[in-house]
């Protein structure tokens, strides 16, 4: 298989058809969601439920965050999303400020902070590789899964050692490449637009290269058989959460997009992440200025591993009053446990080395 081809051909349909115009993810993807969780957010949108090992990773993540940034007052967010983990971190804190670039998802953070009466976080619009904030403005920084989603991953962790106090802390947990076994990832889903139109979002991702690239292509079907179809789909991809349907399942879908004629498309837009793995991030983050780099296992690991040992020795309803217990030593296990699993990177912002002193010149004495 050449580098950029894909199993369904949709990418390859689009390099023949499509001249798509360059946008991010912000614009493409996350402004477009109500929720960008789905409205499943554990303590945010749903209460905790001890049966589900994905709770427990939550609280053990939260707990992992807040040992992680021990004596820190001032926190940075990058990229909450719906406010997470902002939202839950701020009992916690001082302060915590979250910043993402379009004032849908800050609008929504903004009204969970209401809804939840939290007094202590505060959401700006703001791109993360270009701050607005002083030099040294916080003491901590964390980032779950978010610094690869903007437009240049680098120079937002330099924005990141910027606004970072000396001896300031970075809590990163990022999309390791690393772990992903499939050569190519694809999926896809057709949408109703407006006067007649059919948006489809088509989001591919090679792993050799740590690259993704997301289209967004709006179709206005010139024949009767052609609208039928794209309404056939757009019905049938309603109701489905990203991030959608994988093309080579659906193989009805992929040969419906792959039949459009090219005068049939109206707008194409393509945004692309360079994602992380961790040999090159880790030699990122030390050239920045960074040190005390540790590869750790994270708190979240550790709790959900508790949980579904629970559930297996059928011990899950007695353990459900010590669930916070365990998730708080679960995070702090997960810290402490360096690991060659990928994903849940801490590293420090080195204090500036202070010029060696030089030694006063002895003068010879007179004969």
């Amino acid at each position: 298989m050449a580098p950029e081809s894909t199993p369904s051909g949709i990418f390859e349909w689009l390099t023949r058809n499509c001249r798509p115009k360059r946008s991010d993810s912000a614009t493409l993807r996350y402004e477009r969601m109500a929720s960008q969780a789905a409205g499943r957010l554990p303590e945010i949108h749903l209460p905790l439920d001890h049966r589900d090992p994905s709770h427990w990773r939550h609280r053990g993540m939260i707990w992992d965050y807040v040992f992680s940034l021990d004596g820190c007052e001032r926190v940075l967010d990058i990229g909450p999303g719906d406010g997470w983990p902002s939202l839950l971190l701020a009992p916690h804190f001082k302060e915590v400020v979250g910043i993402e670039p379009g004032p849908r998802r800050v609008e929504v953070c903004r009204e969970n902070a209401r809804r939840m009466k939290t007094r202590k976080a505060r959401f700006e619009e703001m791109s993360a590789d270009k701050m607005t904030f002083a030099k040294g403005s916080f003491d901590g920084v964390v980032a779950a899964t978010s610094i690869e989603q903007t437009p240049d991953p680098v120079a937002t962790l330099k924005e990141i050692h910027r606004v970072l106090k000396p001896g300031g802390i970075l809590r990163m947990t990022y999309e390791a490449y690393e772990e992903v076994v499939e050569p190519v990832r694809e999926a896809v889903s057709v949408k109703r637009g407006g006067q007649g139109s059919y948006l489809v979002d088509y989001i591919v991702c090679w792993t050799e290269k740590a690259e993704e690239r997301g289209y967004l292509i709006e179709i206005v079907p010139l024949s009767d058989g052609g609208r039928k179809r794209m309404e056939l789909w757009a019905v049938r991809c309603a109701d489905d959460a990203y991030p959608h349907r994988d093309p080579r399942l659906e193989r009805g879908l992929a040969q419906t997009i792959k039949a459009v004629r090219k005068a049939e498309v109206v707008k194409c837009h393509v945004f692309r992440l360079r994602h992380f793995k961790t040999r090159s991030l880790r030699r990122t983050l030390e050239q920045i200025g960074f040190g005390e780099v540790r590869q750790i296992a994270g708190g979240g690991w550790v709790a959900e591993q508790c949980a579904r040992e629970m559930i297996q020795s059928r011990r899950i309803e007695a353990a459900a009053p010590l669930l916070e217990e365990m998730c708080r030593a679960a995070a702090r296990v997960g810290i402490g446990l360096e690991t060659p699993r990928h994903g849940n990177v801490m590293a420090r912002k080195m204090h500036r080395r202070s010029a060696p002193k030089t030694q006063p010149v002895a003068r010879k004495k007179a004969r």
